[in-house]
């Protein structure tokens, strides 16, 4: 009996093979080129039954392969369908999706993507690679309906902002015409959210919402907002809300001939190829206006961060002095990964301003160190103990600013912690060799963490 997985494949494949095709790529992003991404869009956690943020799909008609980096390498051998192969992005001895294509199909071969999900740069890189044809999406029609509640969006308040959304439109209408353009289009959802000063809940732990803004040189700035939402007061002059599905005939109305100015890692290659069927000038740039102004912080934007920093800071001094008292002096070995979360969550609520957390929090202790970039505490808690080591990562969402701590830290007196050195050194010499590949993973997520941690700093 065919198991659920080699049922989806076997669907796709007939699909593939109707249109000619060698090989189907599956991203795992939405049209909004969003990392994370509501549910109606985890169509490659459907069918590869991994869970994590990042990770690339290739169908091939014998084989099934699921592309992630080191961050989940750990997470993707353990919840694959037998029926999928993990290939480890960023291996020395792995190649990249694009290059195993041409390795092993050949560069002739048609390749069927849903241009819905590929940005203008990543399309055009592939291109060049393979023979990369547009299809329609394949494995939504094959999942469960996902009930969509109508958004309810809040305007952030200005004394947290610094610009009103005219402000800044009338900002961008000044980077358009350097640029010499007309009109620009934001797919973006942080961008969107930036521009409009509106805030949203489509995306779990993500304070945006499934919309397009246009923006039009004209005076006074106009931002048409497409989005499906109920707003939570009424909004100024400098925005116009239209239905989500009605970007296509808006952009229909706009005169042939009119240059867009096109972020071509943000925007999708289906909204590249309507501009251009509707006879549109682009000026394709590497960054967008919008990700460049975002990025500049006025004096409101950092005195938020500040206090925003303060208030968080009070929160983990609270919880690390918490879980010192009740683990390391009073030895209590009921706290486990999830309850210390839980109470971290609870210190951070307290704060003023505390929306919601930026993300679940990441907690990892023992044997599940290898673990430390997913959420897996909930199912499978570890307890804590005076000589734990434990990783942490986690965030909240706050009217201000979204801060994120990674740490790890040793429970228990100096001296436990260096009897543990001690006992682990001791252990490690005469292990078997088995044990330096875990060993060798939490050095690579540490390394990651770093790395990840100085590029994000600013």
């Amino acid at each position: 009996m065919m198991s659920t997985a080699s049922k989806i494949l076997a669907i796709l494949r007939e699909a593939m093979r109707k249109r000619s095709l060698s090989a189907l790529i599956i991203p795992s992003s939405d049209p909004h080129n969003s990392e994370y991404v509501k549910d109606e869009y985890k169509c490659r956690a459907y069918i590869t039954n991994f869970k994590g943020s990042a990770g690339t799909c290739l169908i091939t008609m014998n084989e099934a392969y699921l592309w992630t980096d080191g961050r989940y390498w750990l997470e993707a051998s353990q919840s694959l369908y037998p029926e999928w192969t993990l290939m480890k992005d960023g291996h020395p001895d792995v190649p990249k999706l694009e290059k195993w294509i041409q390795l092993n199909l050949g560069s002739d071969v048609l390749v069927g993507m849903n241009n819905h999900l590929s940005t203008v740069a990543e399309w055009e890189r592939r291109r060049k690679m393979f023979n990369l044809v547009p299809v329609p999406e394949m494995v939504q029609p094959l999942m469960p309906l996902v009930e969509n509640p109508v958004s309810k969006l809040y305007a952030r308040p200005e004394e947290f902002c610094g610009m009103r959304c005219g402000e800044k439109a009338a900002a961008l209408i000044e980077e358009m015409e350097r640029q010499k353009c007309d009109a620009l289009v934001l797919s973006a959802l942080d961008e969107v959210a930036w521009l409009t000063n509106l805030r949203g809940s489509d995306v779990p732990f993500n304070p945006v919402f499934y919309a397009y803004g246009v923006l039009r040189r004209c005076s006074p700035p106009k931002v048409h907002l497409f989005v499906d939402a109920v707003m939570s007061e009424e909004q100024g002059p400098s925005l116009e809300l239209h239905p989500y599905t009605a970007l296509e005939p808006y952009l229909r109305t706009i005169p042939a001939g009119t240059t867009f100015l096109v972020d071509e890692y943000q925007t999708s290659q289906w909204l590249f190829t309507l501009l251009e069927s509707l006879g549109m000038r682009i000026k394709g740039v590497a960054c967008g206006p919008a990700q460049k102004l975002k990025a500049v912080k006025n004096a409101v934007e950092i005195e938020g961060f500040r206090r925003c920093h303060v208030r968080d800071g009070v929160a983990l001094t609270r919880y690390l002095a918490w879980l010192h008292d009740t683990v390391a002096v009073k030895g209590d070995t009921s706290v486990t990964e999830y309850s210390a979360a839980q109470r971290l969550e609870e210190f951070r609520r307290e704060g003023e301003h505390f929306v919601q957390l930026s993300f679940s929090t990441i907690s990892s202790v023992g044997p599940t160190l290898p673990l430390c970039i997913t959420s897996h505490h909930v199912k499978a808690p570890q307890r804590l103990c005076r000589i734990n080591c434990i990783l942490w990562t986690a965030g909240p969402n706050i009217l201000t600013v979204r801060p994120t701590s990674r740490e790890r830290f040793v429970l228990g007196s100096q001296e436990t912690r260096n009897a543990r050195r001690t006992r682990s050194f001791s252990r490690g010499t005469s292990r078997s060799t088995a044990r330096c590949g875990q060993l060798a993973q939490v050095v690579i997520l540490l390394t990651c963490w770093r790395v990840r941690r100085c590029g994000s700093a600013g």
